[in-house]
């Protein structure tokens, strides 16, 4: 699945890619979760800024309607909607069925620069025991590769076109470290957070640049991890990482999704034909 490439291989004859290089997406339905903010919006953006169809799924009706009165401002004529999808509720995920109907199916999951340094304990994965928020996080985005790259080895033993991909953003102003349960952690921790993000993270736009990058580049390779090229992919431009640990240890790939199957109750083998049109 991984081609035998350098550790950075450039799949863009730019130096410098940017929205700009996107190709025009007419035709192309797109689903963006979390589409109400931070990544997620500006992906959103500049994919309906060339064409496509933009569907944000979004957990909250409220959230997502400000986001899509938002980005409807900011491109105008964009072809966009608001869906309420709760990732947490499989009936709500189930109402988006139709992936593999796609001429060209593809899934991009973001994972994190962080998940390089996850201890990533299979006998803990729900945190039982001890609750640490930083470790919970980066080892949930190990995971986030993981099924990024199993997913495109079942969808490769099945025949399917389908592509699955994987990408890093980098270090990105967004409202993870702010929002959520951050926000109740006082005055002192808030005034560091926006101290730190205005300092070290770059705006939302350029760690957004990995998931139009993975999203949109025509002859990029399904099991691709798209990463920033600087120093510890903390800020670049797009590039490829062939010879991530994570990337490579597919017999942990295959057992977290085959635990995922069993924890939940839920078997989802990638089937083996795409569903008839009709």
């Amino acid at each position: 699945m991984t081609p035998a490439t350098p550790a950075y291989a450039h799949a863009w004859p730019s130096d410098r890619w940017t929205p700009d290089s996107i190709p025009g997406q007419s035709g192309r339905l797109v689903v963006v979760t979390g589409a109400n903010s931070g990544i997620g919006y500006v992906t959103a953006r500049e994919l309906a800024r060339r064409g496509a169809h933009v569907v944000l799924a979004c957990r909250s009706q409220e959230r997502g309607r400000e986001a899509l009165e938002r980005l409807r401002a900011e491109a105008p004529g964009a072809r966009a909607e608001l869906r309420l999808v709760d990732l947490a509720d499989l009936t709500s995920v189930r109402r988006l069925p139709h992936l593999l109907a796609s001429p060209d199916p593809r899934v991009v999951t973001v994972s994190s620069e962080g998940q390089r340094f996850a201890r990533f304990d299979m006998g803990n994965l729900d945190a039982e025991r001890g609750y640490r928020p930083l470790f919970t996080y980066i080892q949930s985005k190990r995971a986030n590769l993981y099924f990024a790259t199993e997913l495109q080895r079942r969808a490769d033993a099945a025949g399917l076109r389908l592509r699955s991909m994987a990408v890093a953003p980098g270090l990105t102003r967004s409202n993870v470290l702010t929002g959520g349960a951050n926000s109740t952690r006082g005055r002192a921790y808030g005034a560091l957070m926006r101290l730190l993000l205005r300092s070290a993270f770059r705006p939302t736009p350029e760690g957004a640049k990995t998931s139009l990058y993975a999203a949109t580049v025509p002859d990029l390779p399904g099991g691709s991890y798209v990463v920033p090229d600087g120093p510890f992919q903390l800020r670049g431009e797009p590039v490829l990482r062939s010879r991530e640990r994570a990337v490579q240890d597919a017999d942990t790939a295959h057992r977290l999704w085959a635990l995922s199957e069993r924890l939940t109750g839920v078997l989802h083998p990638v089937p083996a034909q795409a569903p008839s049109r009709d």
